[in-house]
């Protein structure tokens, strides 16, 4: 194992620190020891190394993506159930994931509490920011707050100038009943048609399309977005079983045996 002096190490960061090579300088000597234990020659360590810190960076830069994204997080796809009669099957799956439809079309989700909705948009922004797209995930209610803020909240101006200008993909999830006013409906239906002929729209609900007039405070505001987003789009209607109540884990039988001993 590595056990050179102080010196020689804080040199080593201030030279990566001065190259920016974070990783490098926050893990010099951990790389050093890795590099021991496999008995690497001086070129296959500095490639270790350079591999390294390139794979940092990778993960830095795409968790920078996914928060500029609206996500706190990524949302994996890979292993996402699609159930017999879901209501999308394994083809129409990888067509949305291939994102070859960006920019050209739209999609409409709808289906009860726990069928995947959010977790399903929320990994096709994944997927999206993945393949250097520009997306954006945001909850209808924040969507509302956001475009009725815009005037007096930097933060709130910022959100809507991205959704307008730099993304191929929005997600508005959650449409529902927020006590949304005429003046808020009249500004996302305008929104939409801002942005509809050039980025892909994907909202999604519990309900079908028929009830969003109580949900976007009248049925001509609700029948104007959706007519733009239908005459180029999908709508998908999603129907299976809640996948929380399916893989419900309970704590009872988890404990029992310690209450026993206890």
């Amino acid at each position: 194992m590595f056990n050179e002096s102080d010196e020689i190490t804080e040199e080593i960061q201030d030279l990566a620190k001065e190259l920016r090579l974070s990783y490098l300088r926050n893990n010099c000597l951990d790389l050093a020891n890795k590099g021991s234990a496999k008995n690497m020659s001086a070129l296959e360590l500095i490639r270790f190394v350079l591999k390294s810190e390139l794979e940092s960076r990778l993960i830095n830069r795409e968790i920078r993506d996914l928060r500029k994204a609206g996500l706190d997080k990524a949302h994996e796809l890979d292993n996402f159930e699609l159930p017999e009669g879901y209501g999308l099957n394994l083809k129409e799956f990888n067509v949305l994931r291939k994102m070859k439809w960006l920019g050209k079309h739209h999609l409409i989700v709808v289906g009860a509490h726990g069928t995947g909705k959010t977790e399903l948009v929320k990994g096709l922004v994944t997927d999206a920011v993945r393949q250097g797209k520009k997306a954006y995930y945001i909850d209808f209610s924040d969507l509302a707050e956001a475009i009725m803020n815009q005037d007096v909240n930097e933060e709130c101006r910022k959100k809507i100038e991205y959704i307008k200008s730099a993304c191929k993909l929005v997600v508005i999830d959650g449409v529902r009943p927020i006590n949304l006013d005429f003046v808020a409906a009249v500004k996302i239906d305008k929104l939409i048609n801002d942005i509809y002929e050039k980025t892909s729209v994907i909202m999604t609900s519990l309900k079908n399309v028929s009830h969003w007039g109580k949900f976007l405070y009248d049925n001509s505001t609700a029948v104007s977005i959706v007519d733009r987003l239908t005459g180029k789009g999908e709508t998908v209607t999603l129907s299976c079983k809640s996948f929380r109540l399916t893989h419900h884990e309970g704590f009872f039988k988890q404990f029992m045996g310690e209450e026993i001993e206890g």
